[in-house]
C-alpha cells in the first residue's frame, strides 16, 4: 500500500496531506468550539479561516510542548548528575537562519568548517547541541562517545526515519537502510560472501579493470606527447585527466562485474576533456585502445560519462594511442584475447537502459545528499516531482533484469539437476559460463532468497558502497602522492621489490607491502570516505566524554559524528595531525604506540561494531590493487634514468571549482616575512597571530561578519565553556612546517595548502574533478 501511494504521489504532496491531517482535529475543535460558543461568529468564517486559525494552534501548542519538553530534560539531566549538551541557537524561530548560514557555508566552505566552528567558539568542546526545527540534535568528535555509539550501546542508535524516509525511494529496504531485525537478516545475508577465498579470486578482476583504466590514462599522456606538450595553456585537447572520474568508472565496472556478474562497459566511453582543452584534433587513423571484452550478462553495453556534474564542457573523443600490442606487458589475459571492436559497433548495441544507468545512479546520489542536507523539510523542495524517480526507475530496471536472469539461471540447473525436464540451450549456456567464472554477490543472494525485490535492495545498497566510497580513496590517495614526490618514492620502491615492474598483484602479496596499506590508511585519515555518520537515540543516554565531563541526551536526539574531525584532532593525534605522513601507521614509529595503538576508535574510516564495512578488506584490495598498477606503469614509462611521476594540473580544474581565494591568503600572511625576519617569518607571524586571537574572535561574533558567501563569524547565542584557551590553539599544529596553525575561527589549518577543493555529500569528492597529468623529473 504504502509503496503504491509512493509510486503515485510526491514526497511534497505527502507531507503536506500528513499536515492537513494533523491540523484537521484541531480546526475540528475550533469549529465546535465557536460554533457553540460564538454563533454570529460562526457565520462570518469560513473552512479556511478554521484552518489557518487550527494551524497557527497547532504551531503554539508545539511551540509550548518544545519549551515544556527543555524543562523536562533538564530535570532529567540533573537527576542523572549530567550537564544539557553546550549548545548554540539563532535569532530566528527553529534556528532557520543557523540553517540559511551553515548551507552558504557549505557551499563555499572546507568540509568540517560549520562543526569546528562552533566547537571552537563554545571553548575547543568536542561535543555540542543545537534544536534545527525544534528538534534536538547533536555533534561529536569524541571517542569514547563514538565507541558507545557504535559497539557498546550501539542497539540504542539506528538509522532514524528522517533518514531512511530521504533514502527510501533509492535505497529500499536495503542493508544500509533498515534497523533492528531486518537490518540483521540483510547483513546475514551478505556476510558469507566477504570472505578472503572469494576475495582472492575478486582481485583479478581488480588487476583487468584498473589495466583498463590506467591504459586510458596513459594513452591521454601518450596523445599529448605526440603533439609536443604536456601543458594545458594552449596545450592539446586532453593533456590532463581527471582521475576522480576515471576512478569512478574503474569501481563501478569491478563492482557490477563481481556483484553482477556483468560489467556495464563505463570504461569503454570517452574520457572527458579538461574545460581549457584547445579543439581536439582530428581522430588519427592509428588504432584506438580497445575496449576490454564483456562481462557474461553485460552484451557488449556501453555507458555514458560517468560524472557529467563535474564536466559541463563535454568529453573527447577517444584518444589517439599506439595499437594495443605495444603495451601488451599491462595487458591481463583477457584484454590481449579480446577481438576488435570498433567505436561506432559499441555505441551501436547499447541499450538504453544500460547506456542511462551510470548517470542515473550518480544523479540518484546526488539527490540523497540534497535531501540530508535539507534536514526534516526536504519533502518540500520536491513538491511537484519526485527527484529520484526517473533515476531509480533507470537503476531498478537494470538491476531487475539482472536478478531475473539468475533466478531463471537457478531454476534451471535445478530443474536439470532434479531431472525435472529438458533446459533451454540459453540456459545451459549460461549456466556452463556460470560455472566457469567466479561466483558473484548475485549468484549468492539467489540462493538465499528468490525475492526479486528483497535481492535488488540488497545489491544497489552494495553497489553504492563499492563504488563511491572505494572511488573517494582512489582519488585522494593520488591527489596526496602528487603532492608528497618522497611519498610515491618510497611506495613505489616497496611495490617494485615485491611485484617488480609488470606481474599482477595477488591478495597474499599486500601483507609484504605494509607502507601501501599505510599511505591508504593515512589518506583515509585526512579524507575518510564517509566523513560524518548519523544516527538517533532511542532512548535518553548520559554520554561520558574522555575528560570524564558527563552530557545529557534527550531520547529522540538526532546524532551525527564526525570521523572527519576525529582523525585530525590534535589531542588524538599529536601535532603532526595535520600532515600527510604515512609513516604513523607503522608499527616501528613511534607515533602508533602513541596514538592510535592506544585506542582503536580514532581512527574509524569503515564504521566498528556490528554495524562495521562488511566490505573492508575488499576494498583495501581494490586501492591496493589500482595503486601498485598506477606505480608499475609510471617506473615502465621511465627511461634512462628519469623518473616519472603524477601531478596535479591545477590549470585543468574549472575555474567555478579552484579553491577559494581566502584559503591561500591565509597562507600568505602566515608565511609572509616582516621587518627582515626570513627564517623565523612563519613561527613569528603565528605568535603575533594568536596573541590576539581573542579580540578577533570577539569582533568577528560581536559584528556578524559573513566571509566565504556565508561563513565567517556565526551570529549565534552559545551556551557551554568559555573560549578561554584559544591563544594556544594551533601552535602544535605547524608539524613539518607545511600547514599554518589554525585559524580563530576553528577552520581546519588544512585549506590554506589545498590545491583542490574537498566536499562532501554521502561520500567525499573533489569538485570539478582531480585533475592530473604525468612528468618526467
Amino acid at each position: 500500500m504504502k509503496a503504491t501511494i509512493s509510486a503515485y504521489t510526491t514526497p511534497g504532496i505527502r507531507l503536506i496531506v500528513s499536515f492537513l491531517l494533523k491540523v484537521s482535529l484541531p480546526s475540528h475543535l475550533l469549529y465546535r468550539a465557536v460554533r457553540h460558543c460564538l454563533p454570529k461568529l460562526d457565520a462570518h468564517l469560513g473552512w479556511g479561516c478554521y484552518t489557518l486559525l487550527g494551524s497557527l494552534m497547532l504551531f503554539l501548542l508545539h511551540i509550548l510542548y518544545t519549551h515544556l519538553l527543555s524543562f523536562y530534560h533538564l530535570h532529567r539531566a540533573r537527576l542523572l548528575h549530567a550537564q544539557p549538551l553546550p549548545s548554540v541557537s539563532g535569532r530566528w524561530p527553529g534556528n532557520f537562519d543557523l540553517m540559511r548560514q551553515w548551507l552558504g557555508i557549505w557551499q563555499t566552505g572546507y568540509p568540517g568548517d560549520i562543526a569546528g566552528r562552533i566547537m571552537n567558539q563554545l571553548g575547543g568542546v568536542q561535543t555540542y547541541g543545537v534544536k534545527l526545527f525544534w528538534h534536538d540534535t547533536a555533534f561529536t568528535a569524541d571517542p569514547e562517545i563514538i565507541r558507545e555509539i557504535l559497539t557498546t550501546d550501539h542497539a540504542n542508535y539506528i538509522k532514524g526515519r528522517q533518514l531512511t524516509d530521504a533514502f527510501h525511494s533509492v535505497l529500499g529496504s536495503g542493508v544500509f537502510n533498515t534497523n533492528g531485525d531486518l537490518w540483521r537478516f540483510h547483513r546475514s545475508m551478505s556476510r558469507p560472501f566477504f570472505t578472503r577465498d572469494r576475495l582472492k579470486r575478486i582481485v583479478p578482476t581488480f588487476v583487468k579493470h584498473a589495466d583498463h583504466a590506467l591504459q586510458l590514462l596513459e594513452h591521454r599522456m601518450t596523445n599529448a606527447e605526440k603533439e609536443g606538450s604536456l601543458a594545458s595553456e594552449g596545450g592539446v585537447a586532453g593533456g590532463a585527466v581527471d582521475m576522480q572520474d576515471l576512478a569512478s568508472r574503474f569501481t563501478l565496472d569491478a563492482a557490477t562485474e563481481f556483484l553482477f556478474g556483468g560489467c556495464v562497459q563505463s570504461l569503454n566511453e570517452p574520457l572527458p576533456a579538461p574545460w581549457n582543452a584547445a579543439p581536439a584534433p582530428p581522430l588519427s587513423t592509428t588504432t584506438p585502445p580497445q575496449p576490454l571484452p564483456p562481462s557474461r550478462s553485460s552484451s557488449q553495453d556501453s555507458v555514458v560519462h560517468i560524472l557529467p556534474l563535474n564536466h559541463p564542457h563535454g568529453i573527447l573523443p577517444p584518444p589517439d594511442s599506439p595499437s594495443s600490442s605495444s603495451s601488451s606487458s599491462f595487458s591481463t589475459s583477457s584484454t590481449s584475447s579480446s577481438s576488435p571492436q570498433t567505436k561506432e559497433t559499441t555505441t551501436t548495441s547499447t541499450t538504453t537502459a544500460t547506456r542511462s544507468f551510470p548517470s542515473a545512479f550518480t544523479s540518484a546520489l546526488h539527490t540523497l545528499a540534497a535531501r540530508l542536507r535539507s534536514g526534516s523539510l526536504w519533502p518540500l523542495l520536491e513538491i511537484t516531482k519526485d527527484s529520484t524517480r526517473k533515476d531509480v526507475k533507470v537503476i531498478q530496471r537494470f538491476v531487475r533484469e539482472i536478478v531475473v536472469r539468475a533466478l531463471a539461471r537457478r531454476e534451471q540447473r535445478d530443474r536439470k539437476e532434479f531431472g525435472l525436464g529438458p533446459s533451454s540451450s540459453l540456459g545451459e549456456k549460461e549456466s556452463s559460463d556460470a560455472s566457469t567464472s567466479v561466483e558473484t554477490l548475485l549468484d549468492h543472494l539467489i540462493t538465499v532468497s528468490d525475492d526479486i525485490q528483497l535481492i535488488q535492495d540488497e545489491l544497489i545498497n552494495i553497489l553504492i558502497a563499492g563504488r563511491d566510497t572505494t572511488a573517494s580513496c582512489i582519488t585522494f590517495a593520488t591527489y596526496m602522492l602528487s603532492q608528497h614526490p618522497s611519498v610515491l618514492e618510497r611506495l613505489e620502491r616497496e611495490v617494485l621489490s615485491v611485484l617488480g615492474s609488470t606481474r599482477a598483484p595477488e591478495l597474499d602479496d599486500f601483507r609484504s607491502m605494509p607502507y601501501l596499506r599505510a599511505v591508504i590508511n593515512e589518506t583515509l585519515r585526512l579524507f575518510p570516505s564517509v566523513p560524518f555518520n548519523v544516527r538517533e537515540s532511542l532512548a535518553e543516554r548520559v554520554w561520558v566524554d574522555r575528560e570524564g565531563q558527563r552530557w545529557y541526551v534527550p531520547a529522540g536526539t538526532s546524532v551525527t559524528y564526525s570521523c572527519f574531525h576525529l582523525h585530525r584532532a590534535e589531542g588524538l593525534w599529536g601535532p603532526s595531525c595535520q600532515e600527510f605522513d604515512p609513516q604513523r601507521f607503522l608499527q616501528e614509529d613511534g607515533r602508533y604506540e602513541r596514538y592510535y595503538g592506544k585506542s582503536p576508535f580514532v581512527f574509524v574510516p569503515f564504521n566498528a561494531g556490528p554495524r562495521s564495512c562488511l566490505g573492508q578488506q575488499l576494498a583495501y584490495a581494490e586501492v591496493e590493487v589500482f595503486l601498485c598498477r598506477m606505480v608499475q606503469r609510471l617506473v615502465a614509462k621511465a627511461s634512462g634514468g628519469t623518473r616519472r611521476r603524477v601531478v596535479l594540473d591545477e590549470d585543468a580544474i574549472p575555474l567555478k571549482a579552484r579553491v577559494p581565494r581566502v584559503w591561500s591568503e591565509e597562507q600568505q600572511q602566515q608565511q609572509q616575512p616582516k621587518a627582515g625576519a626570513r627564517r623565523c617569518s612563519v613561527v613569528a607571524s603565528v605568535m603575533r597571530r594568536f596573541s590576539s586571537s581573542d579580540e578577533e574572535g570577539e569582533a568577528t561574533a560581536k559584528e556578524g561578519r559573513v566571509e566565504e558567501g556565508g561563513g565567517g563569524g556565526l551570529p549565534f547565542h552559545s551556551t557551554g565553556r568559555s573560549n578561554s584557551s584559544s591563544s594556544s590553539i594551533g601552535m602544535g599544529m605547524m608539524g613539518m612546517g607545511t600547514i599554518p596553525a589554525a585559524t580563530v575561527e576553528g577552520v581546519s589549518p588544512r585549506r590554506a595548502v589545498e590545491k583542490v577543493w574537498p566536499k562532501s555529500h554521502l561520500t567525499m569528492y573533489v569538485e570539478g574533478g582531480l585533475w592530473v597529468r604525468t612528468v618526467v623529473s
